[in-house]
């Protein structure tokens, strides 16, 4: 079997080859020893016949001279028989065996009883193979005696083996043609089938451009072109392929996506160009890496479970992980697992589809963000605008009350028992101004002035005002630190600005009930060194205030509620009216700041406001109450008898000659009859005639007519379009004595004091509102 399965792998030309000169080699010894040993078979019966006729008629010839008794005829039969020359031997015996005459030339010996029978026989005497024949002399059928004859068989051995050396050569000579006619025809017939052989190899390593030449219509022919078509179609079939591979190449390494395809062990086999950029490996390197290594830590025991489930039941999978870029940067990735397999279906192994959805999750979050804080805008404009009608009415219902306990305490004795009554009466209404004037400001609609002010001079300020002082008074625990600039200038509202520090650092107190640290900083710093802070600030330079405590922080889930009104985490009745730190998000944004918070339970809270920093230079207006005295004739125009009584009789205790309206047409009509010097005009009234409306009629009867615009509301665009027409000063209800006298007196003084300035130079006297205040928009 072994040597059968050794000549099976022998290739078709050297079985041919071998079969053919191992048929050529058993013929050729075949020959070899069939045809000599015939050939001698033939020479031996030949010259037996050859023998017995000879000694036959030797006989013959013997047993006529026997009869007749003339043995001189037996010599000449001895002497003719002599002539041949194969003759050895010739003894002639009468009829009782006695030797009558014999021819020995070389004298043999043999035993005539054991080797004469009377038949042919062949005998080996020493080194002389002899042939003898012994036949009876008889004449006339009667018998004289027997003729033994012995040849030698030298000449028929010569020629035997003269005849076997001649076979041998020839059977050689025919051996070595024919295995060189076999190794001829070996290789014509196997010539093709090796061309087939390399060809097919090549077709196997790749090369699908070789072709067989057909040289002939047999088998082989018809294999070489059936071959050729198959090449034909498996060159089309590789075009194909090939085609299909460039272009699934093409996708996978050009793919948005990152493609990973990992072995059944979860090592990574091959990935897309994508996978290496997005993850920031170099060409290759991710080549052998383990699937898992890729994960984040907290994401590898939920991605082994998923992929394990993908490997183990062939079912696709997707979910969103976080992995690890090669810098240890953390992506948020959506990978889409399906299985690999063989064509027997046996899995061996999964590709991943990977998109990179870091910049979406962000975006998502930005979207989130931005839903909530429009959704925060919204409820707070909502709350704004229910609270800026609430507080106009408020304002106009406590006109009355802010103004006239100063008037009353002046009438009052310094001994009168009601003095302190009514101080209390004044401080509540004031308390209850500065309510509404929160309200104003969480609706975006209160009064700012807007002037040169040094944030570090307002911080100051307020530490050493009473309200400050209770603070300390009632927090005796708390440590306070200071850190300020000198050179802190904004333009703003210090009174709101105030407003603000106050209801900070009230809020840091009750977070610190067992005491701690208080630390309020104010200092400068560009848009750079905040970015990561606040990423949407515009470029410039900012005074900062740092409010910080060390108190009880905020709870990550309340943070964003935090400058809601009335959103609070004290107990009932506790610090406040709950409007503190709306009201701090509604100055800030109406100082065209920004805010942010940074808080931690158990550690602490620290509020970070963002001013614009400004150059301009301070201006001061030095004028006292008894500067605001004239003699001039005022018309007040409201829709509110308590507001037109109180400015009434403020504007009367200065000595102004006053005349009052309740309404816009009812003015022009009291215009169109008799002159007045300044009209106090309320911006808003119920008639649907407001305020612009009746300056613009007024106007057209008085053209140089001068305007104080007092109102509950913050500026708007009329009021703005009021002054840039003309009108003067701007005075916020429920207004004080000094307020509203300053107004009348300064735009009552608007020309002299132009005049003054115009000869005085480029400084600009500060008398005149449009030069040393700034009434700014609310947004």
């Amino acid at each position: 079997m072994i040597l059968l399965d050794k000549v099976r792998d022998l290739s078709i030309r050297t079985r041919i080859i071998v079969s053919s000169s191992l048929t050529l080699v058993l013929i050729t010894l075949f020959v070899i020893w069939y045809y000599p040993a015939q050939e001698k078979d033939r020479i031996i019966a030949t010259m037996h016949n050859h023998d017995h006729k000879f000694a036959e008629m030797l006989a013959l010839g013997c047993g006529q001279g026997m009869a007749i008794g003339d043995f001189s005829l037996v010599a000449e039969a001895m002497d003719w028989a002599k002539m041949d020359s194969n003759l050895a031997c010739i003894l002639i015996y009468d009829e009782n065996g006695e030797l009558l005459t014999s021819y020995n030339p070389d004298s043999l010996q043999f035993d005539t009883d054991a080797e004469i029978d009377g038949t042919d026989c062949l005998v080996n005497l020493g080194e002389q193979a002899l042939h003898l024949t012994s036949t009876p002399i008889t004449y006339h059928l009667q018998s004289y005696g027997t003729l033994v004859m012995a040849t030698s068989l030298e000449s028929v051995q010569a020629g035997i083996r003269e005849n076997r050396r001649t076979t041998l050569i020839i059977s050689l000579i025919v051996l070595l043609l024919g295995i060189a006619i076999s190794l001829l025809f070996g290789h014509m017939i196997t010539k093709p089938i090796v061309q087939l052989k390399e060809a097919a190899e090549a077709v196997a390593g790749g090369d699908t451009d070789v072709s067989v030449v057909v040289n002939s219509r047999d088998e082989v022919g018809v294999l070489a072109g059936v071959f050729n078509e198959m090449v034909g179609n498996v060159r089309g079939a590789m075009v194909a392929i090939r085609e299909k591979e460039q272009k699934y190449r093409s996708i996978f390494e050009t793919a948005p996506n990152l493609i990973i395809s990992v072995d059944i062990s979860g090592v990574i086999i091959e990935c897309n160009l994508r996978a290496q950029e997005v993850l920031g490996f170099l060409p290759g390197d991710l080549i052998g890496k383990s699937i898992e290594s890729l994960m984040h830590p907290d994401c590898i025991r939920e991605g082994r479970r998923g992929m394990r489930r993908v490997i183990e039941k062939g079912c696709e999978f997707n979910k969103e992980y976080r992995m690890l870029r090669s810098d240890g940067a953390i992506i948020d990735v959506s990978i889409n697992s399906s299985v690999v397999a063989d064509d027997d279906g046996k899995i061996t192994g999964a590709i991943h589809i990977i998109d990179d959805i870091t910049q979406r999750k962000k975006a998502s979050e930005e979207a989130r963000v931005l839903a909530e804080r429009l959704e925060k805008a919204e409820r707070m404009e909502s709350l704004g605008m229910l609270a800026g009608g609430v507080a106009h009415d408020l304002n106009n219902m406590l006109g009355p009350l802010v103004a006239y306990p100063d008037m009353i305490l002046e009438d009052l004795p310094a001994d009168s028992p009601i003095r302190n009554i009514v101080a209390i009466m004044g401080k509540a209404a004031n308390r209850a101004a500065t309510v509404i004037q929160d309200l104003l400001t969480l609706a975006r609609r209160g009064r700012y002035e807007m002037e040169l002010v040094d944030l570090s001079d307002v911080v100051t300020t307020f530490l050493n005002s009473p309200a400050f002082l209770s603070i300390r008074d009632n927090n005796s625990a708390v440590k306070v630190e200071i850190d300020l600039d000198p050179e802190a200038k904004i333009t703003g509202s210090a009174a709101h600005l105030e407003k603000v520090i106050m209801n900070l650092v009230v809020n840091a107190c009750d977070a610190m009930p067992e005491g701690g640290t208080l630390q309020i900083s104010v200092g400068r710093a560009t848009d750079r060194q905040l970015a990561e802070a606040y990423k949407r600030m515009p470029p410039g330079e900012y005074i900062v205030l740092s409010v910080s405590d060390t108190g009880t922080g905020i709870d990550p889930k309340d943070l964003d509620k935090i400058f809601e009104p009335y959103y609070s985490k004290k107990k009932m009745g506790k610090s406040g009216s709950g409007l503190g730190l709306s009201v701090v998000y509604g100055i800030v944004k109406d100082h065209h700041g920004y805010y942010d918070v940074f808080s931690e339970v158990g550690v602490g809270t620290r509020f970070v406001l963002y001013f614009p920093a400004t150059d301009r230079k301070e201006q001061s207006d030095s004028r006292s109450m008894d500067s605001f005295e004239g003699h001039e004739r005022i018309l007040v125009v409201d829709d509110v008898e308590e507001q037109r009584g109180a400015a009434s009789t403020i504007l009367k205790r200065f000595g102004y000659e006053v005349a009052c309206v309740s309404g816009g047409r009812e003015a022009l009509e009291y215009l169109k009859e008799k002159p007045v010097d300044l009209v106090v005009l309320d911006m808003i009234m119920e008639d649907g005639f407001d305020g612009l409306d009746t300056f613009k009629a007024a106007r057209q009867i008085c053209p140089d007519l001068k305007v104080v615009i007092v109102s509950g509301y913050s500026p708007t665009e009329r009021v703005e379009l009021m002054r840039a027409m003309g009108a003067g000063p701007y005075v916020r209800k429920p207004f004080s004595r000094e307020a509203l006298g300053r107004a009348v007196r300064q735009e009552l003084d608007r020309e002299i004091d132009k005049q003054k300035a115009e000869s005085s130079g480029p400084s600009v006297s500060s008398a005149h509102p449009a030069v040393t205040s700034q009434v700014i928009s609310c947004q």
